[in-house]
């Protein structure tokens, strides 16, 4: 039988930030429909960085994405729900 979770425990459970590997950054960019330099746009950062974290050849900051991908999830939804009005 598994033990109960202590209020601390949920609470630390609730607050982990995902790993993001390269598999999930492409996932990310094909969920918005991006290509390397409109991800690195909105994420504020260069394109080389975007490029370096799909081949694996660096791994982006956790911490620095998680709260730029809420962001960008808001970014894209206006985007694209814009409507030019006369």
């Amino acid at each position: 039988m598994k033990k109960p979770q202590t209020p601390i425990q949920i609470i630390a459970d609730a607050s982990k930030v995902p790993e993001y590997t390269p598999a999930a950054v492409k996932r990310l960019m094909a969920k918005f429909d991006l290509n390397e330099k409109a991800f690195a746009l909105l994420m504020n950062i260069t394109p080389h960085t975007v490029r370096l974290w799909t081949t694996g050849a660096a791994k982006p900051c956790t911490l620095m994405m998680f709260p730029k991908i809420r962001s960008l999830r808001l970014k894209v939804r206006n985007y694209w729900s814009f409507s030019w009005k006369c």
